[in-house]
């Protein structure tokens, strides 16, 4: 299996920093060079990879070039050299099917939050709606026990006429049974 290298071990392979080498690949890539990402989308170098950055390099340092001639002239040579399919070289994604790759998952990222408010809207509206009928049933439940209150205070006066009338009853009676009547 051959070595593969990600971004940071490349940058220090090349003793540049990591935006450098991010600056080189994007400007790479941009002239038809595509370099190898893993399932999830990082990008992978491999040996060949970082030859071709060295070369790039090499040739940059010289004084007659710019960065972008020593880019196109190592990328095209590269690129006469090496047969691409549709998608890239080694049937690689495309710099710009990346980005819009890229969009695509912002894109999902948002429907996912709008989707994550809607449903924490609709959570506060069921929670609102369960407090209203809580408060519902408190108020029901506490007429019921202001009528059985206030059934129970009438039976409690209707219990002591009843017995105020029985006393007049025996109060009655005794002074029939004394002086007749």
């Amino acid at each position: 299996m051959e070595l593969q290298y990600r971004l940071s071990d490349l940058a220090e392979e090349l003793g540049l920093k990591e935006t450098t080498v991010r600056k080189y690949f994007k400007l790479i890539e941009k002239r038809g060079y595509y370099f190898h990402r893993d399932p999830v989308g990082y990008l992978v170098f491999s040996q060949d990879d970082v030859n071709l950055f060295k070369e790039i390099i090499q040739k940059k340092n010289h004084p007659d070039n710019t960065l972008e001639e020593a880019i196109d002239s190592i990328v095209n040579v590269e690129n006469a050299s090496s047969e691409k399919t549709s998608e890239g070289e080694h049937g690689l994604v495309p710099y710009e099917k990346f980005e819009s790759m890229r969009e695509e998952i912002v894109e999902l990222k948002n429907f996912i939050y709008e989707q994550q408010l809607a449903s924490e809207k609709r959570e506060n509206m069921l929670l609102e709606k369960m407090d209203n009928i809580q408060e519902q049933l408190n108020h029901q439940q506490e007429q019921k026990l202001l009528e059985q209150e206030k059934e129970q205070n009438e039976l409690e006066e209707f219990e002591e006429e009843i017995k105020n009338e029985e006393e007049k009853t025996k109060k009655r009676n005794f002074w029939v049974r004394l002086f007749g009547g």
